[in-house]
């Protein structure tokens, strides 16, 4: 709405033909399509003195300039009316300001505001509107430039004093565009929170504004229509933006060719304030997006009639707790094993050795993931493998293979949830067991479990187990070994005394041995500690040598279990005792003279 005073030192004679013409719309809309020439309605500004009936038909005729792209505009004084001399006249009347586009000819003035004239600028030091007033039409005329109040509107926060000159124009930007995130985690569900604030009036209908926000790399959106929620609970900011125009609200349209959400206006936002809402994405994998990617807005599409140029968008970039990661959008962390512990129970040869481990991950796990715990070999323990019977079909006798996995026992501590299947695979040569997750595991859950695997016949430090997964596809747990070496065995040491029944030459001579056990104690009844036990399975030998210048023929020889009052029986034990004349020495074969678990 334009409002003009006019006041001359003549009077201006509606029988003499006066008129007034305004000059200086350059760029202004008065009319629209191609039409020449339109009528505009006047209408009073005085306050109640009816000014506007000064004028013929209370019309004023708009004369568009092609090559300004403006016009001027004629008001004839009406037939029987006069402008005195020295007193003011006010009228008002509509236009349509120009629109902007940060890609045509509008040049900055200021960081603020933008001055729209000949060419597309107006600025400070131009004539701007000017006005001719014919107050006879067989004398000259009176011209000058045309004053505007120097104080200004103070509208949607904006304080420019010049912002009352008729087509001066604020430039059009986001004064607010924020975004973040809920969610760091890889392939989780994030919502992305949303807050924008223009300088200027966007509408649907005036401008077919469109908003824009582009670069959300990575982000995983199933449907081109994206819901919207509002963040302020009781208020419906979300309902301004639709997925298409004359859309319904609360929806945004996703471009997956760009990955940019794009926003239409179902109705006017207002300037200066901000609208919030949220939506919801997956994240990508945390392969290549450790580094959050910098996302821009902007507001400009081929038919919108206001433009504001692309921004980057803020983010607090505040720490996510407890989840870890960080608010900027679409930065990922990669997953890693917080907590990777194993303790074995025996040191025992080949004894069945229960290894206890707790695991935990800082994100969360989908059910069926596959994590790997390897480099356990030198177990006895065979690998699982299929098990297979023949069934018969009663009904036409044929038959076929009925096949299931043998596997691992898995075991959980009483009161705490599984987060692993019960049976796990176990494969010898490579020292591996597969573990999959039952279910979805939360972040930093701290998984206990145990097997048994069976240790190796000799002594050995151990060895070094690792664990590592895969989720998301390709985003990998970092490999981390295990707290503790397993599969550690004690040797076999003994506390040995040896005596004989006869020194004499040539005589037969009975030599007794006895031996003490001496590895890692055990806790044994009533407090006590025992020796290790010595197991059958393990197919435990001890080799006597410097035996110089006995005389026994090679082969067997016959062993008394003393302790077990086993007498000597030929054949009775075989295998027991071997003697070998050529290094004098004796074999014993502990395994016949030992039960298991003894």
């Amino acid at each position: 709405t334009v409002v003009v005073g006019l006041r001359t030192n003549v009077h201006m004679l509606g029988s003499r033909g006066a008129k007034v013409t305004l000059t200086g719309f350059v760029s202004g809309i008065l009319t629209e399509g191609s039409d020449a020439t339109a009528t505009i309605e006047l209408l009073d500004a005085s306050g109640g003195e009816f000014h506007d009936e000064k004028f013929a038909m209370r019309q004023a005729v708009f004369t568009k300039d092609a090559d300004l792209g403006g016009g001027s505009l004629v008001l004839t004084v009406a037939a029987g009316k006069n402008l005195i001399a020295g007193k003011e006249y006010r009228i008002q009347f509509d236009i349509r300001n120009p629109y902007y586009t940060f890609a045509g000819n509008y040049e900055r003035s200021d960081p603020d505001r933008e001055y729209l004239g000949t060419n597309g600028v107006f600025d400070a030091g131009s004539a701007g509107i000017a006005v001719t007033g014919v107050y006879d039409d067989t004398q000259g005329a009176i011209t000058s430039v045309m004053s505007h109040t120097h104080e200004s509107l103070a509208l949607c926060g904006n304080t420019d004093p010049m912002d009352q000159q008729p087509l001066f124009i604020y430039k059009p930007e986001f004064t607010v565009a924020a975004i973040d995130q809920s969610s760091a985690y890889p392939c989780g569900l994030n919502t992305i929170s949303v807050t924008l604030q223009t300088s200027v009036p966007l509408c649907a209908k005036e401008c077919n504004a469109e908003i824009t926000i582009s670069n959300l790399k990575g982000a995983v959106v199933r449907d081109a229509t994206v819901a919207l929620r509002s963040i302020v609970p009781g208020h419906a900011d979300h309902m301004t933006f639709t997925s298409a125009p004359k859309g319904l609200g609360g929806k945004a349209l996703w471009d997956q060719s760009s990955e940019s959400l794009i926003l239409h206006l179902t109705c006017c936002m207002e300037c200066g304030k901000p609208y919030k809402f949220e939506f919801d994405v997956e994240n990508p994998t945390c392969k290549g997006h450790a580094v959050a990617p910098v996302m821009t807005i902007s507001a400009n599409n081929g038919n919108s009639k206001v433009a504001i140029a692309p921004r980057a968008m803020t983010t607090r970039d505040r720490p996510l707790q407890p989840g870890g990661g960080r608010s900027k959008p679409l930065a990922i962390v990669a997953p890693v094993f917080e907590i990777a512990d194993v303790t074995q129970t025996t040191t025992q040869p080949c004894a069945d050795n229960e290894l206890a481990v707790a695991l935990a991950i800082s994100v969360p796990v989908p059910g069926n993931t596959v994590i790997t715990i390897d480099g356990m070999v030198g177990s006895q323990t065979n690998t699982t493998s299929p098990v297979c019977v023949e069934v018969t079909n009663s009904t036409d006798n044929s038959t076929s293979l009925d096949c299931q996995n043998t596997s691992l026992a898995l075991t959980v501590p009483a009161g705490e949830t599984a987060c692993f299947s019960p049976n796990i695979t176990w494969d010898q040569e490579r020292g591996e067991v597969l573990l999959v997750t039952l279910g979805n595991v939360p972040e930093h859950t701290v998984c206990n479990f145990s097997f048994t695997l069976r240790n190796p016949a000799q002594a050995g430090a151990g060895v070094q187990p690792t664990v590592r997964a895969t989720i998301c596809t390709d985003c990998e747990i970092a490999q981390r070994d295990l707290s503790e070496k397993v599969l550690a065995v004690a040797p076999l040491t003994f506390t040995t005394r040896i005596w004989q029944s006869s020194p004499f030459p040539c005589d037969a001579n009975t030599i007794t041995v006895s031996l003490v056990h001496t590895g890692d104690r055990l806790p044994g009844p009533n407090g006590t500690l025992r020796g290790q036990p010595l197991l059958s399975r393990c197919n435990p030998e001890i080799v006597i040598k410097g035996f110089d210048e006995a005389i026994a023929p090679d082969g067997p020889i016959n062993i008394t279990d003393l302790f077990n009052g086993i007498a000597p029986v030929d054949g009775a034990l075989p295998g027991a005792g071997q003697w070998s004349d050529d290094d004098k020495s004796l074999r014993l074969s502990l395994r016949a003279l030992i039960d298991d678990d003894v």
